[in-house]
């Protein structure tokens, strides 16, 4: 879903969204993860009065609630087959959530599961200790719109700067900021470090 897209849909249904409906689940994780960059588009998009005000107060109780949903529902299947997977799951481990860890660290301990279950899981496990950071020869890098050089710059970004890194196309990288700035990046912009 486009930015402009999302922020609509967001602000004509704040009150409609419905925690545990399939539908909902990756805008309420998209909202999760950009909700600083996403508020502030709705006030310059919808006007920053009472209503819009309403809105997002709405929007982050449902976010606080989203969260604890997806928390119980992996606490949930853990406990009912020994094993964690799906949606909620990954959100919660890009959120680098503590007792999903804890969760991932119990099930990859466990011997009688079959191995390349608990190898795969390692790759989630390994998501904790790493951590994407911009490294660029310029002082600033340009986000872009789209996977190309000519695409229009949405934003800039500083070196140093950590990123969550959403999608790996061929040279380029779809980022979101610290500031929930969605867009792409060159490869060549990035370094990779895993802290052991």
């Amino acid at each position: 879903m486009e930015d402009k897209e999302l922020i609509t849909f967001l602000y004509h249904n704040a009150e409609k969204i419905d925690i545990g409906d399939d539908e909902f689940d990756n805008i309420l994780s998209e909202w999760d993860f950009r909700n600083l960059y996403l508020s502030k588009m709705i006030k310059i998009t919808f006007g920053d009065n009472d209503t819009t005000a309403r809105k997002l107060k709405i929007l982050e109780k449902i976010k606080d609630s989203f969260y604890k949903y997806a928390l119980n529902e992996v606490k949930n299947e853990y406990r009912t087959y020994n094993n964690i997977s799906g949606p909620y799951f990954v959100y919660l481990v890009e959120k680098k959530d503590k007792e999903v860890k804890g969760i991932l660290e119990k099930i990859i301990a466990d011997t009688t599961m079959r191995h390349d279950n608990r190898e795969s899981l390692k790759s989630f496990l390994k998501k904790y200790d790493t951590y994407y950071y911009i490294n660029g020869k310029k002082r600033n890098i340009e986000i872009k719109k789209e996977a190309n050089s000519s695409s229009y710059t949405i934003s800039k970004i500083r070196n140093g700067e950590e990123v969550r890194v959403v999608e790996d196309e061929d040279d380029w990288l779809l980022i979101i900021t610290t500031d929930g700035i969605k867009g792409y990046i060159h490869k060549n912009n990035i370094k990779i470090e895993i802290i052991q």
